[in-house]
């Protein structure tokens, strides 16, 4: 079980982007949140999901800066 991200037990979240399946380049529809609260972060229109970017030898998603958003 993990310890509570907050000193006052809120119920918070953990998104850790550098874990999304698929490869470089792949839309990402939804990442899970890793705290163990449910708070899941999706985007169903195809048009606005961020991509799996690679960033040297790390990985994570980016954002067109225009519509895109989880």
């Amino acid at each position: 079980m993990m310890q509570s991200l907050f000193s006052s037990g809120e119920k918070g979240f953990l998104y850790d982007f550098s874990k999304v399946t698929g490869s470089s380049g792949a839309l990402v529809a939804s990442v899970p949140d890793l705290s163990g609260n449910g708070n899941d972060i999706a985007q169903v229109a195809a048009s606005k999901q961020p991509k799996i970017s690679e960033f040297g030898s790390k990985r994570g998603i980016s954002f067109d800066g225009v519509d895109d958003a989880l």
